[in-house]
């Protein structure tokens, strides 16, 4: 009769609570990012008139964009490293939870990669438009907008 491989299922087990850690992040994140961009449009239709707010508002879309890339290439890693140790055999099993010994130009290409996700595009993508969407109602006319922010 076959064993069960225990030590693979508990390091796996160990490695499934680190991805639904890092899914949670992602998405803490994006609630952050919804609320901040709620707080914005409320702030853009009661007559903000700061010009400057267009480009506060899309920074801070980019930077909640940048974490969350972060953290969801992140959790990429650790699905790879999932796959890794379910194929492992028993023996090799030594409950580290390095997904990689990636250099820093694989982690940043990791990142860029995780930017690009399409989930990523969409969702930032609507924010920044809500925004732009809100500094449009505040009644600021866009060529006006545009010279003062660019010009």
């Amino acid at each position: 009769m076959e064993e069960k491989p225990e030590k693979k299922i508990a390091h796996l087990q160990l490695i499934n609570q680190s991805i639904v850690k890092t899914s949670s992040a992602c998405l803490t994140v994006k609630g952050w990012c919804v609320a901040f961009v709620s707080a914005f449009v409320g702030w853009g239709l009661h007559g903000l008139s700061v010009p400057s707010g267009l480009l506060i508002g899309l920074y801070v879309v980019a930077l909640f964009l940048a974490v969350d890339s972060y953290i969801l290439a992140h959790e990429d890693n650790y699905k790879r490293f999932y796959e890794e140790v379910r194929k492992k055999d028993e023996s090799a099993i030594d409950f580290l939870l390095r997904p990689n010994d990636a250099t820093f130009q694989e982690e940043v290409f990791a990142w860029r990669q995780a930017l690009g996700n399409p989930r990523n595009r969409i969702f930032y993508g609507l924010m920044g438009g809500a925004i732009v969407l809100a500094v449009a109602a505040a009644g600021i006319p866009w060529p006006s907008l545009w010279s003062k922010v660019f010009g």
